[in-house]
């Protein structure tokens, strides 16, 4: 089976490509893809072969790349590395020939953007911390960029002992009061009509650079019903994931991600290599079990910590 994964200098199709090798029921072949020339990343030299993509902002360029490349080299199923290449890949999965598993686009444009999403959340039910118009009697608040990704564009400000930064008043920005609790990464991975199989809550223990390096697999039902809730309304198959925080006493959705998390293989060393599940269903058609039959194969409260391994290439 040939899998094609985009823009993979990052945490998470790195860690995809990590788990996909480790597949032993039938041969998996990785054509990873990025801007940046060979050896420039580790997962250019872990992935079977790599090829140097043009810039996702050359739109035309880009799909004509893609497009010669699947045709090439005949890969079955294409897999997102990005929060860009989710929206890429959403709007010409129709026209590109390989498997392309996203949401429809108009709702990859709905919750890729934080504000939208967070009031489509509160819409829904689930809480969310209180977007502020007004800042008068506030103490701590955060400013989030409505288009954004692995934890950037986030700025917190407190207005008792610091001035805030005026350049974040704007379009791009919307201002919520500050949630302070457990950060928790909910790792979901859905069939083809979008229903979960999958949802394992992650509770952040160390982060560094915005990403977890340490995370506990915590059985949080209060997150794990939200989480149906969520998937019961938007028609997200595939892999993606969810953020909350837990005060004590209410959790609060902060973000969903259309995508593999950056330490999604976490959930994956604390349970299974549901990637095999995920290509022998979308490309092999093997129907899956039940959520309740996969979630008791999870190792709960089991602690996973990341650490790098180095690569060498000789140009």
């Amino acid at each position: 089976m040939r899998v094609g994964i985009n823009s993979i200098r990052f945490n998470n199709p790195t860690a995809l490509i990590k788990v996909l090798k480790k597949i032993k029921n039938f041969n998996v072949e990785i054509i990873g893809t990025d801007v940046q020339e060979l050896g420039y990343s580790a997962a250019s030299l872990l992935s079977t072969s790599y090829f140097q993509a043009p810039s996702l902002t050359e739109e035309q360029e880009y799909f004509n790349f893609l497009t010669h490349l699947c045709v090439e080299k005949s890969i079955d199923i294409l897999i997102p590395g990005s929060d860009s290449d989710v929206y890429f890949l959403g709007k010409y999965k129709d026209k590109i020939p390989s498997i392309i598993i996203t949401p429809e686009i108009n709702i990859i444009e709905k919750l890729n953007d934080k504000l939208n999403a967070s009031l489509e959340m509160s819409e829904l039910g689930v809480k969310t911390p209180k977007i502020l118009n007004n800042l008068v009697g506030e103490k701590k608040i955060i400013f989030r960029k409505r288009i954004s990704s692995s934890s950037t564009g986030i700025y917190v400000v407190d207005l008792t002992s610091e001035s805030y930064i005026k350049n974040y008043f704007n379009s791009d920005y919307f201002i919520q009061r500050l949630v302070k609790g457990d950060e928790y990464t909910v790792d979901v991975f859905a069939d083809k009509n979008g229903n979960p199989k999958l949802i394992i809550p992650r509770k952040r223990l160390e982060v560094k650079a915005g990403m977890s390096i340490c995370s506990q697999l915590i059985k949080h039902q209060s997150i794990i019903n939200a989480c149906k809730m969520i998937y019961s309304k938007y028609y997200i198959p595939g892999l993606s994931n969810v953020q909350f925080i837990d005060d004590g006493e209410n959790i609060y959705f902060i973000e969903i991600n259309l995508r593999f998390a950056g330490s999604g293989i976490s959930s994956i060393l604390g349970s299974f290599n549901y990637l095999e599940e995920y290509l022998n269903h979308y490309v092999n058609n093997i129907s899956l079990k039940t959520l309740d039959y996969y979630m008791n194969l999870v190792a709960w409260n089991s602690i996973i910590t990341r650490y790098y391994t180095e690569v060498i290439y000789k140009s």
